[in-house]
C-alpha cells in the first residue's frame, strides 16, 4: 500500500464532508468544493473526526498497482482541498 494513502486525514471542527456516489462534497464556512472521484477499487470511510481511505481486495496485479497509485493520489487531493478551504488558498509570486 501507498505510504501516503495509509495516513488518516484529520477533519477539523465545523467541516462537513458528504460522499454521494462518486462526488465528494467538502464544505467549510459557506465555501464548497466538489471533487469527482473514480472510486471503483477504493473505500472512503468517515469515522469520528478522521477520514480513512482503503483499497478493496484486488487479486489482479495490474489493477492493484493502478489502485495503489490512485489511492495515495486521492488522499493527497482530499487533504490539500481541506487545507485550501481552511487557510483560504493564496498564490504568491515573488
Amino acid at each position: 500500500m501507498s505510504r501516503i494513502g495509509k495516513k488518516p486525514i484529520l477533519i477539523p471542527n465545523n467541516f462537513n464532508i458528504n460522499l454521494n456516489f462518486n462526488i465528494l462534497n467538502l464544505e467549510f464556512n459557506n465555501k464548497i468544493i466538489f471533487i469527482k472521484l473514480n472510486i471503483n477499487y477504493i473505500n472512503i470511510l468517515i469515522n469520528n473526526n478522521y477520514l480513512f481511505i482503503n483499497i478493496n481486495n484486488i487479486k489482479n496485479k495490474k489493477i492493484y498497482k493502478l489502485a495503489n497509485a490512485y489511492y495515495g493520489t486521492i488522499r493527497s487531493i482530499i487533504n490539500n482541498s481541506i487545507i485550501g478551504l481552511i487557510n483560504n488558498f493564496k498564490k504568491k509570486l515573488y
